[in-house]
């Protein structure tokens, strides 16, 4: 896969193996989406970081309304690991990322 200017969102990208990945999505040329509770410590241009509880669906609504059509890595602790179309209505996603993990 061509990751350059390729957009990634990527849950749990505060801490741990979430910022080390965002970290070298971004030094490959991604546009990187982060979603976490809490900021994600990273400052370049190409980096977008939103904070958001993705166990509430409000706010992964919210989330998910400012990113642009991409791929998702789910990394966040609450779930392992998966991927999954971010044109899925929200109530699905909810389910495939939170509720049904792998």
């Amino acid at each position: 896969m061509h990751i350059e200017d390729a957009v990634i969102v990527l849950t749990g990208s505060s801490s741990g193996i979430g910022l080390a990945l965002s970290l070298a999505l971004l030094a490959k040329g991604a546009v990187v989406y982060g979603i976490s509770r809490r900021k994600t410590p990273i400052q370049d241009p190409r980096f977008h970081s939103i904070e958001a509880d993705l166990g509430i669906p409000e706010e992964l609504s919210a989330a998910f309304s400012r990113i642009r059509r991409g791929m998702i890595v789910n990394i966040a602790s609450i779930a392992d690991c998966i991927a999954c179309s971010i044109e899925l209505p929200d109530t699905v996603l909810l389910d495939q990322i939170i509720l049904r993990p792998l």
